[in-house]
């Protein structure tokens, strides 16, 4: 799940509701083709692409990956390309990439998803995992397990073996879910002693360490939040519809629409949020749309871009939800706090 994007200059966001292993996670590149992980049985192995320009969905199986891979647990994309995607196995602990094609020399349009190669050194991924990758660098937060980093050639898409940067600890309980702010900064959802935070991270190749920094921050972590971390005082809560618990969160930064998914009525069904963030500091709901997959399954990732809106639920399927974004501002909304996600038995 794509969980942070640059918005504007040096303010973006984060979420740190949903990225436990075997929760299903989606991410789109910007001509509106998302990729999904799936929980359906037998298709573990398998991802899922949505074409919104054709209405296409495909189950994409890899004959030649690793045995030892059991399922992919999160996906990411190359920020810059969206040629290259990646796609991690919290069970092995190793990482694959992709080549992404929908041009015209495939197929009627099929989106095309070619194993490039996989990792062959496991990291640490428990009970949480979460990549992104940009510009050559691709960060894993494992959960209690640490942070680690990999390298990418960035016109080939292949993986380096080894990481560079292997489990290790910023002395916290544990980084949930992870975003790259660029190839050398990263922002990771932080599981502290006294709750949830965020934690920014410079990327020192040449030393093979992570170093604590700063940076403003749009924030959604358990409550959906807005701080200016260079400015003492509490987060701001965002005020959401009354009864909307949000699970996960990304941002349309061209269409400036924060797009969060949740459930409501307790948990008995599950929505999506519009959030307009024009003005950062200040966001406002546009709207709100319940939405069901097939069975009785959470919503557990979303994913956006143009004018689409992508979004999966857990219940063991392999489907792509797809609706457009909406103009019109919500009125009279109210707050309401996020759900931390509970670890994988």
């Amino acid at each position: 799940m794509k969980i942070l994007q640059l918005f504007p200059a040096s303010i973006f966001v984060l979420s740190c509701c949903n990225e436990a292993a075997q929760a299903r996670n989606i991410v789109t590149t910007n001509n509106g083709i998302a990729i999904a992980t799936t929980n359906q049985s037998g298709l573990r192995r398998s991802l899922v692409t949505y074409d919104a320009n054709t209405s296409q969905q495909d189950v994409h199986q890899f004959s030649n990956l690793p045995n030892t891979i059991r399922g992919f647990d999160d996906v990411a994309l190359d920020s810059d390309g969206d040629v290259v995607a990646f796609a991690i196995d919290a069970s092995s602990g190793l990482v694959c990439s992709f080549n992404l094609s929908a041009r015209s020399s495939t197929r009627r349009g099929k989106v095309s998803l070619q194993l490039i190669g996989c990792t062959t050194q496991r990291v640490s991924t428990s009970p949480f995992v979460g990549i992104d990758a940009q510009r050559g660098t691709l960060v894993v937060s494992g959960g209690t397990g640490g942070v680690s980093t990999f390298r990418y050639d960035t016109s080939t898409g292949r993986l380096s073996s080894r990481p560079t940067i292997r489990n290790q600890s910023l002395n916290e309980i544990g980084h949930p879910s992870v975003t790259l702010v660029s190839r050398n900064m990263a922002a990771l959802c932080t599981d502290t002693r006294s709750g949830f935070g965020i934690t920014i991270a410079n990327i020192n190749q040449s030393s093979r360490s992570l170093d604590r920094s700063r940076s403003y921050l749009y924030v959604a972590n358990g409550p959906v939040t807005v701080q200016n971390p260079r400015r003492n005082g509490s987060p701001t809560v965002v005020n959401v519809p009354n009864g909307f618990e949000a699970l996960t969160v990304d941002v349309n930064s061209d269409r400036s629409i924060a797009v969060f998914g949740g459930v409501i009525q307790n948990g008995a069904r599950s929505a999506y949020l519009e959030l307009d963030i024009s003005d950062p500091l200040n966001p406002k709901v546009v709207t709100m749309e319940v939405v069901s997959g097939q069975g009785r399954g959470r919503i557990t990732g979303v994913a956006s871009a143009g004018q689409d809106i992508f979004y999966v639920f857990d219940d063991d399927s392999s489907s792509i939800g797809h609706a457009r974004i909406q103009q019109t501002l919500l009125e009279d909304s109210e707050k309401t706090i996020c759900s931390i996600p509970s670890p994988v038995a």
